[in-house]
């Protein structure tokens, strides 16, 4: 049986050849340690396939609770607030891939794209 799964890798990546991104030093090329996120199928028996979606629930089973548990702590704060109070809600979310006009080169040449973190607030 085959099943897709996303696996995460650390590849290491430089500019090859004479196309570059713009960040070489003295004609020197950098590589550097990027993290890509792919889908893949992986081949197994129906029982591995099992475990290995049971260890994927277990390890989801924390965060979903944490989330149910923020979700209950927020709306009942949120039913405390005085008229003279504010509730300021700020989220922070990691690892978004921006996207440039060189894009498709970055694409073609396998260099990974720059990534950014948002914080976001709610009053």
């Amino acid at each position: 049986m085959k099943m897709p799964v996303w696996v995460t890798s650390c590849q290491e990546t430089s500019c090859p050849g004479n196309v570059c991104p713009g960040k070489c030093l003295s004609g020197k090329h950098l590589s550097r340690k990027v993290r890509k996120t792919v889908k893949k199928k992986i081949n197994g028996t129906l029982k591995q396939l099992k475990g290995y979606y049971t260890e994927q629930i277990l390890r989801l089973k924390p965060h979903v609770y944490t989330i149910v548990t923020q979700y209950e702590v927020l709306t009942a704060k949120k039913e405390e607030l005085q008229a003279n109070e504010v509730m300021i809600h700020i989220d922070f979310s990691e690892n978004w891939t921006v996207k440039t006009l060189s894009a498709v080169q970055s694409a073609h040449f396998d260099v990974s794209l720059e990534q950014i973190s948002l914080h976001t607030g709610l009053a």
